[in-house]
């Protein structure tokens, strides 16, 4: 396990998940967000999954209804990849961004994606920002584009080794659907 975490990288180990808090000669301690403290020998671990290494990947997944113009969303998606790259912190956090796809034609409307390649732990902040302009430009844009539903789904890895793991699984916020 050469290099596999640091002090303060955010992993999986098992079941316990954490912060690492300490690292000695037998055992490490991870802090789960929610407090609890694991404190972990190194002869039980198998597997480890680092959430804070090298890069992240944010997937923003929405729903448009299928007479929506995919060339408008296209314009909407690179109008607000220009403006973070116009903001030299969020430029930094931001490395690529992919290009939107189209994902399934599903009940409802057609499910696209877009996805965004990051520092890890920016996910969070560029999901926020990302979703919020969405938003707000797709209201603009007009009502074929107004009635847009976003989840999102990250992927963490290491650039030095090529894997990828995921982490969570994707979210429905303010679809409006209900479940059974």
């Amino acid at each position: 396990m050469d290099d596999a975490f640091r002090m303060g990288d955010y992993i999986i180990v098992g079941s316990a998940r954490g912060q690492v808090e300490a690292i000695s000669v037998r055992s490490f301690k991870l802090r789960h967000h929610l407090g609890p403290l694991y404190t972990i020998p190194f002869g039980s671990v198998k597997n480890i999954q680092n959430m804070t290494r090298d890069w992240a990947i944010m997937k923003l997944q929405y729903l448009v209804p299928f007479d929506t113009d995919i060339g408008q969303v296209k314009k909407i998606i690179k109008k607000i990849n220009k403006e973070i790259r116009s903001v030299p912190e969020l430029n930094e956090l931001c490395w690529t961004t992919s290009r939107v796809r189209r994902q399934a034609m599903e009940e409802y409307g057609m499910r696209m994606r877009v996805k965004f390649m990051t520092k890890p732990g920016g996910q969070f902040t560029l999901r926020k920002l990302v979703l919020a302009k969405m938003r707000k430009e797709f209201a603009e844009a007009g009502s074929n584009c107004q009635a847009a539903c976003f989840g999102s789904h990250a992927q963490f890895g290491r650039t030095d080794t090529g894997r990828r793991g995921t982490s969570g699984r994707s979210r429905e916020q303010g679809c409006g659907k209900k479940e059974d």
